[in-house]
Order: structure tokens, then sequence, then C-alpha cells
């Protein structure tokens, strides 16, 4: 297998196997089949943490596959992405439906997963950061099922899941509060 490295090259890596799965049924394949294989799991979005997050011996799975807008509820101001949207893809089909992130960092490269799981890009109490704008996940666990957790079924377990760097499970799909869209000046 080819060498792994983040973005900046500081974090190396050899994996076993990787993957890019093209639907969430496939990515309950593999994770239940790397359990039954006693292999370990890692997800890359764009590989930009500084820290081996990533770094595996086992299966990498990358989410490249799993892009765009699901849904978008106006009643609710939320709207659901597939956990491989970069941040910067996030933007025009918000907009085509009148919304905005409330916040995004000039650094917008980073998968929506990643950035959530590991809390980026906040500007201090007024603009939290992109975990803060979390409202519900689908996580796909060990044994390939997937369940869904938000702040209201399972306060607990969301809490924990906001910022798990991966480790309670692989995000197939983030659900964020947005607001009607702007413009900065």
């Amino acid at each position: 297998m080819p060498e792994w490295s983040n973005w900046s090259g500081s974090v190396r890596a050899n994996p076993s196997d990787v993957a890019l799965p093209a639907s969430e049924a496939e990515l309950q394949s593999l994770v239940a089949e790397a359990a039954a294989r006693a292999q370990k799991v890692r997800v890359a979005g764009t590989g930009h943490s500084f820290v081996p997050l990533c770094a595996t011996d086992g299966l990498l799975i990358s989410l490249d596959n799993l892009q765009g807008l699901v849904s978008i509820n106006p009643g609710e101001s939320t709207a659901t992405f597939w956990a491989g949207t970069k941040i910067w893809q996030m933007g025009e089909p918000l907009l085509a439906h009148g919304f905005a992130l409330s916040n995004q960092g000039d650094i917008d490269t980073q998968a929506i997963a990643g950035a959530v799981s590991t809390a980026t890009h906040g500007t201090g109490p007024a603009l939290g950061n992109l975990s803060s704008m979390l409202t519900a996940v689908r996580l796909v666990l060990a044994d390939g099922s997937v369940v869904d957790i938000s702040r209201e079924s399972d306060p607990e377990t969301f809490g924990a899941v906001r910022v798990s760097m991966g480790a309670l499970g692989v995000l197939s799909q983030v659900t964020m509060r947005v607001l009607p869209a702007f413009r900065l000046f």
C-alpha cells in the first residue's frame, strides 16, 4: 500500500487497506468487516490535522465519495450534509436555499466530519466552533449498524460524539444549525 501523509507531510502512515465507500451501506460493510478481522479503522478527510489522528496500519477510509447536501429543514434552520463534504462545498447549496453557516474559517478545505470531530474553527463565545453548530449525526458503529444521535434524543452521547475525534464510530452525516443567508462587508 502507498504511504499516506497529512497535508503538511508531518504525519505519515502505511495503512494495510484504503477504501473510498460510495454509499452509507458500503461504509457500514467496510467498518463491520474490519471489526470482524480485528482491524483498526481510521478516517481521513483532507488530513489537515497536525496530530496522528488518521495514522493507521489498518483500514484507512476516505469519505471523499460521500459529499454534498442531503437535506435542508427550513422550519428548524438545519441542513444535513454527507460527512465527507468539504467546508468550502457547503456555502453554495446553503445559499441556494437562503441559508449560510454562522461561522466558517478561512481555511475551508477540511471535511465537515473532521472539522466537527476536532472542534475546528471557532472565534469566541459569540461564534463558536463548527461542532457548536452540530444538532445531529448519523454514526456508523463498529458492528456496521447506524445510529442517529441528536441533542434532543440522547444529550449525553451527543455531547461525546460532538468532538470524539472518531473514537465512537464513523460519522456518515452531520446536521448543522444554519442561519438566513447574509453578506459580509
